[in-house]
């Protein structure tokens, strides 16, 4: 079994054979995660598996409110621009605020606001990236 991650979810997958060195696996996407589709190639190298996730795709995000923001569905790993709307996530921002579909979350980046400060509404950051969920401003 090796480890494998895809955005924010990790977990590990097992062949459902032994690969020998140089040779490659397939497996299903969702063996990692059951919403996500698609198949994963297992690669071994001198006794090592790894996992590729990149051909995984998660589920999309139903469309939403954001702040008072309406935001509609994105297909995975797809982004929108908010134009001028950094305010309505946090008071004290401004400029353009960026959500992302990733694994079936809305996700906002605030390094595209200006200003503000850190909120207890936005602290569950994501593995590896630099976003963080997006919750009502407390």
């Amino acid at each position: 079994s090796t480890p494998a991650a895809f955005h924010h979810l990790t977990g590990t997958v097992t062949p459902e054979a032994p690969v020998a060195h140089g040779f490659t696996a397939v497996a299903a996407c969702s063996t990692l995660q059951s919403a996500l589709v698609g198949t994963m190639v297992l690669s071994c190298s001198d006794g090592v598996l790894v996992a590729d996730t990149h051909s995984c795709e998660g589920p999309s995000c139903d469309a939403t409110t954001i702040g008072g923001m309406e935001v509609a569905a994105l297909t995975d790993g797809q982004s929108t621009v908010l134009q001028g709307r950094c305010s309505q996530l946090e008071a004290g921002l401004s400029g353009d605020g960026l959500v992302t579909c990733r694994a079936g979350l809305v996700k906002a980046d605030h390094l595209t606001c200006a200003g503000g400060q850190c909120s207890a509404a936005y602290t569950e950051a994501s593995l590896g990236d630099t976003a963080a969920d997006v919750g009502t401003p407390t």
